[in-house]
């Protein structure tokens, strides 16, 4: 069930711009300043949900690679698959400070790269997860 929801935080990044009502922006989004957020600082703020969602995943299955849980035919394949997510998720990381720094400097980045980092790194948490079984 928690892959589950961690995997529904991990949408929201793929969503990208799009405003919900009930959606809540973090507070340092983008420059946000007093109490109105606009479309680019829920996207910020996605986006970085999105990567804090990814960090739990990858914790969690190396958490539980350390204590032995995988079959031992298993680990090559797993550990292969953690070491592809922490790649992406460090590059989707760091996408994201770039966007997120551009914005507080008053800058208007692009998403683009941004979307395409948070992208890769949604799917190589899904592999990640399939591999260890949706636990």
């Amino acid at each position: 069930m928690k892959i589950r929801a961690v995997l529904a935080v991990l949408v929201l990044g793929l969503i990208g711009g799009c405003a919900s009502a009930n959606y809540k922006v973090h507070p340092g989004a983008g420059g946000y300043i007093s109490g109105t957020a606009t479309a680019v600082q829920v996207f910020d703020s996605q986006e970085y949900d999105a990567i804090s969602a990814a960090s739990v995943v990858i914790q969690g299955v190396q958490a539980d690679y350390l204590a032995g849980k995988f079959p031992a035919s298993a680990m090559p394949t797993i550990r292969t698959a953690t070491n592809s997510a922490v790649a992406a998720y460090n590059d989707a990381q760091a996408q994201w400070m770039a966007f997120d720094g551009a914005l507080k400097a008053g800058g208007t980045p692009g998403q683009s790269a941004l979307i395409s980092a948070v992208a890769a790194m949604n799917n190589a948490i899904s592999q990640l997860t399939t591999l260890r079984g949706g636990k």
